[in-house]
């Protein structure tokens, strides 16, 4: 099953993009960070998220804050508003023969969700469907460790992606960085990197409408 998986978000996997969610001094006693809108990816079917840390990469992009090390990962967890995965729309087909259907001009018909509230109308609601994944728990890259470890050695890594199968993030709406219950504490202004894995096709392979 998890080859199958890792199969059907190969296209996915193919365009990523990085994600800097600064953490400027003035919200340094802030438990709460507002993850920024990331408009070029909100109708993009996300296939994996991974985190990065300082020991992997010291600055980050494009601001060139210092990135967070792998200690201070451990106070840090994120949520994302996402989709109803029932229900995200989907190209029509011949039930008997698995051809597009076309309309009168000759183009595919897409059938948007039942009951989409969402302004780009591709969320059905305002699910919580992914909420406090901490960031050590989706961080891949073994290093040489961070400076700040109690214990020296590599920070913490998982080996393999995890593979996300039908989800959309609206990356506009409620989605928030977490860190801890009195902030990360910095003294000079820092960020947390995330690399977004995503595809333009959808789960039948077929190409998503964008706006």
């Amino acid at each position: 099953m998890r080859n199958n998986k890792s199969y059907e978000n190969l296209m996915g996997n193919a365009h990523s993009k990085l994600i800097e969610i600064p953490i400027l001094t003035t919200d340094s006693a802030n438990p709460q960070i507002k993850i920024p809108d990331v408009p070029d990816l909100r109708f993009a079917r996300i296939t994996s998220i991974e985190s990065i840390f300082q020991a992997d990469l010291k600055y980050s992009q494009p601001s060139g804050y210092l990135n967070i090390t792998g200690t201070q990962a451990l106070l840090c967890s994120i949520t994302f508003e996402t989709n109803d995965p029932d229900d995200t729309g989907y190209w029509k087909v011949n039930p008997q023969t698995g051809e597009p259907i076309l309309d009168k001009n000759g183009k595919q018909v897409w059938v948007p969700p039942k009951n989409a509230q969402d302004i780009s109308g591709r969320f059905t609601s305002t699910q919580l469907n992914q909420k406090n994944i901490p960031l050590t728990d989706i961080h891949r890259i073994c290093n040489a460790g961070s400076a700040d470890a109690l214990i020296p050695g590599p920070d913490p890594y998982v080996r393999e992606l995890e593979v996300f199968y039908n989800m959309y993030i609206s990356w506009s709406g409620n989605c928030t960085l977490f860190v801890g219950p009195s902030g990360l504490g910095n003294t000079v202004n820092q960020a947390v990197l995330l690399r977004v894995h995503y595809s333009w096709l959808d789960i039948n392979g077929m190409p998503i409408p964008r706006q």
